[in-house]
């Protein structure tokens, strides 16, 4: 994967955190960044990582899941990758994309509930590959598009 898509899908799932627990009429951190983190991707993704962290306390179930995606999404990471070289064009585009699957991914108990099943049904199905999914820590992740 590109440095460029590592860092879009970070600051989409940055963004989603940040609709989910800012205040009401606070822009969100892709408004706030999109600029200043394609210029200088590793100073920005600090900043907002520290500033996402302010609002931890009051983040839903869903919002860990995402805060898991983003830990691991930080984590699988080169150490090259993490400079404040400038992201191509090519960051925008990915962006995009990013955020259509940001917008997409459910737990194991969505999951049960737009299937039907039991969340331990559905962290079988996940592990056996029925349904098409990935661990982060002890957390499936999954697109709710396949559950369909």
């Amino acid at each position: 994967m590109s440095r460029e898509k590592k860092f879009a899908r970070i600051l989409a799932i940055a963004d989603m955190l940040s609709k989910h627990t800012y205040e009401k009429g606070r822009q969100t951190v892709e408004h706030r960044y999109r600029t200043l983190y394609s210029r200088k991707p590793a100073k920005f993704l600090k900043v907002i990582h520290e500033e996402l962290m302010e609002y931890s306390k009051q983040w839903s179930d869903k919002d860990w899941l995402l805060y898991e995606v983003l830990a691991d999404e930080i984590a699988n990471l080169n150490t090259e990758d993490i400079t404040n070289e400038e992201l191509d064009y090519l960051f925008h585009l990915y962006l995009s994309k990013a955020k259509v699957e940001m917008w997409n991914i459910v737990g194991v108990d969505q999951a049960a509930e737009i299937l039907g099943l039991s969340p331990g049904t559905v962290k079988n199905k996940c592990a056996k590959g029925d349904i098409p999914a990935k661990k982060v820590g002890k957390t499936w992740v999954i697109d709710k598009r396949v559950l369909k």
